[in-house]
């Protein structure tokens, strides 16, 4: 089952109180006073039986290698409203891919993550960071092509 994101965004720690819900692309870095996190919230309530396997397929380059990282973080933000304000926590983390400078589709296994959600309030949601302190450009949902994905087998 391919799950598409409810809510995607990023939040720009030197832009506070901006909100990136309407954008094509999200962005990711690890920068003094100018860090990025992206924001991903999926609706599981689809799933039937028990997750036996969820990736998930971000599209997008970094501009040097670096590991893209998802961790947890609750469900109370919105993609219209979300700032670097009102963010939502950052948890644990759930998985990392390596990414570098080829534009393709990276996954995550999220798995124990997502059986935990499936279970709980059927939505789960991510914020991804990177290592390097370097852009990383990743597509969101309102973008034409290569959308953000959850790959989940049940």
């Amino acid at each position: 089952m391919i799950l598409s994101p409810s809510d995607d965004s990023y939040v720009h720690e030197s832009n506070g109180a901006k909100n990136y819900g309407d954008a094509a692309s999200m962005y990711v870095k690890t920068d003094a006073s100018q860090t990025r996190y992206s924001l991903l919230k999926f609706n599981l309530s689809s799933i039937t039986g028990t997750v036996t396997n969820a990736k998930l397929r971000v599209y997008g380059s970094a501009s040097a290698t670096t590991t893209l990282t998802a961790s947890q973080t609750t469900d109370s933000w919105a993609e219209a409203a979300v700032t670097w304000a009102n963010k939502p926590p950052i948890g644990t983390a759930v998985g990392s891919v390596v990414m570098n400078t080829t534009a393709a589709y990276y996954e995550i296994d999220v798995t124990a993550y997502v059986l935990a959600q499936a279970a709980g309030d059927a939505v789960v949601s991510f914020v991804l960071s990177e290592s390097a302190g370097k852009y990383t450009t990743l597509n969101t949902s309102e973008n034409s092509s290569n959308k953000p994905e959850l790959i989940v087998t049940n």
